[in-house]
């Protein structure tokens, strides 16, 4: 019986949920009750010096705040997780000699998650606005077959139009601009009769297909 590969990577993603769900709730739980017995300067002083460190560092890390809602949510999630280390290492004195064991169980799940989240992020497509899709197209926008330039301009028209994100509005010029440039490189007399038609939404009509990537 066959898999698609849908279903492999749907329970991929369910399985590192399940993951993370349960590496938070042994996190949390351990925290909770690390929290009553944890002095209260340490839990008013400290956790909070903590939490604000790990977040200007998430902040510091992430370009993309903190204009984007992503990086907004990393960094208060930095914040907590940095915070509850104060009352998570009094739960696990609570625990006594089982506490280590189980630190060492939940740093073994820390890690597979860690490895299962670079590992999907790793291998999922690069939207039309990633920085490292723009780098690509950058390098190699003289050698793409012309229909491959048609395609990237009609792909970055509809997000230029819907986003708000002022960086990925940025990166979608600039993708823009370099199709532009190379098509208008490859083909000036076109493109100069498709400017004085106003630059109607989709060049190729005027473009000659059989051009190679080469001019």
């Amino acid at each position: 019986m066959s898999t698609h590969p849908g279903d492999s990577d749907a329970t991929w993603t369910r399985v590192a949920r399940v993951l993370r769900l349960l590496l938070a709730v042994l996190y949390v739980g351990i925290a909770l009750p690390g929290a009553v017995v944890t002095p209260v300067p340490r839990m008013l002083l400290l956790a909070p010096l903590v939490g604000a460190f790990a977040a200007v560092v998430a902040g510091l890390v992430n370009p993309g705040f903190p204009v984007q809602p992503r990086a907004r949510r990393a960094v208060v999630g930095a914040f907590a997780a940095a915070a509850l280390t104060v009352p998570f290492s009094g739960g696990v004195a609570l625990l006594g000699p089982s506490g280590a064991w189980l630190v060492i169980a939940m740093i073994l799940l820390a890690a597979t998650v860690a490895g299962m989240w670079i590992a999907d992020w790793d291998s999922a497509p690069l939207s039309v606005s990633d920085p490292r899709r723009v780098a690509a197209l950058r390098d190699f926008v003289g050698v793409l077959p012309t229909e491959a330039l048609i395609r990237e301009w009609r792909a970055t028209g509809p997000p230029l139009q819907a986003t708000t994100d002022p960086q990925e509005r940025a990166a979608l010029v600039r993708v823009r601009g370099l199709v532009l440039d190379e098509l208008l490189r490859r083909d000036p007399a076109a493109m100069a009769q498709w400017l004085e038609d106003g630059g109607p939404a989709d060049p190729g009509p005027h473009l000659r297909r059989e051009r190679g990537p080469a001019g």
